[in-house]
């Protein structure tokens, strides 16, 4: 075993949101990761160690977790990350207790907490929050515990779709810090894998200031003059509560049709330069009309060449810890095709 602690994914999500389709397909583009899995439903408790694609994966109740956790230090051979399906009906919180024992807190940190979303199961929700929230309490105690949403089963929906859903979200899960879509129920192994964000140093990392300020996101209000909004806690089981106002998004749009070398350069400049931590769009690239998916985790950038619907305006979302919009504003316009709003 290595001397650094391993990292810890617990993917949670309501029965049929389809967690075991999106951890497989995970799982099989993980490259070269010595990933360790878990399902925490009844049965044998075991994990299974695999590289870079599918295996047989055993099951094991949260009583078991433990065991599996020192089945894990038992090994010979080097785990890069562990991950653990919870059961549809069950929250991660037991699974993260455990983490934060004296037996395994030297050895592992939760990394995240990421739920998986039937999405037209969503949509079909009522739109009124209160009355949503009481068709069924767990799904809403899951996203309260979790850093971020995947919403699957999107393949046929219109990018109207989408937004009613990410602000569907957004309304019953306010502290859901990421979004990301699931086309084909695949999501690029580094959207959740290696995120650090129960790692005290990156959780509370310095904000950029300007004028003494914290630069507060759109729709997000501003502090009194001079103060930086308190983050919280951590709570029992090691997580940093979702509430820490740093955290804040905004989006950009343009109907100008961009170069996508030089946007890909200015993402790398502003992720260098400004505490963003992820950035993803969909950007009308000027051929015929055509639209690629960028989403970039810090310097990781990815483009997904394959064409989705063709359209003439383009969107970004940036999220980080006090992340500035006017500054980015201004690079992208400086150091792109331009025509960003």
């Amino acid at each position: 075993m290595s001397g650094s602690r391993i990292p810890v994914t617990v993917v949670t999500g309501f029965l049929g949101a389809g967690k075991t389709t999106v951890l497989s397909h995970l799982i099989a583009e993980s490259g070269g990761r010595r990933l360790a899995v878990a399902v925490n439903e009844l049965g044998e408790a075991s994990f299974e160690a695999v590289q870079g694609k599918g295996a047989e994966i055993r099951h094991g109740t949260s009583e078991d977790f433990a065991p599996m956790l020192r089945d894990i230090l038992a090994r010979d051979e080097i785990i890069d990350h562990v991950l653990v399906e919870a059961a549809g009906r069950a929250l991660p919180a037991a699974i993260m207790a455990h983490l934060d024992e004296p037996e395994f807190k030297s050895h592992f940190v939760l990394d995240a907490v990421a739920t998986v979303v039937d999405t037209p199961w969503l949509l079909a929700l009522s739109a009124d929050v209160a009355q949503a929230a009481a068709i069924d309490p767990l799904f809403i105690q899951q996203l309260a515990a979790s850093d971020l949403a995947v919403l699957n089963k999107i393949d046929a929906l219109a990018d109207d779709d989408l937004s009613a859903a990410e602000a569907r979200l957004r309304a019953l899960g306010s502290g859901v810090r990421f979004m990301e879509l699931a086309y084909d129920a695949r999501v690029m192994p580094r959207l959740l894998l290696g995120l650090r964000l129960h790692q005290e140093a990156f959780a509370r990392a310095a904000p950029r200031r300007t004028g003494g300020v914290p630069q507060a996101a759109e729709g997000v209000s501003d502090s009194p003059a001079g103060q930086r909004p308190r983050a919280e806690e951590p709570s029992s089981h090691g997580q940093f509560q979702v509430k820490d106002p740093g955290w804040q998004s905004f989006s950009l749009r343009t109907d100008t049709p961009q170069n996508l070398e030089g946007l890909l350069g200015a993402m790398r400049i502003i992720a260098t330069d400004e505490p963003v931590l992820r950035a993803k769009g969909i950007v009308n690239i000027g051929e015929g009309g055509r639209r690629v998916l960028i989403q970039g985790v810090r310097l990781r950038i990815d483009v997904d060449e394959q064409a989705r619907k063709p359209g003439s305006s383009s969107q970004m979302m940036f999220i980080g810890y006090y992340p500035d919009r006017a500054r980015t504003l201004e690079r992208l316009n400086r150091l792109t095709s331009g025509g960003w709003r």
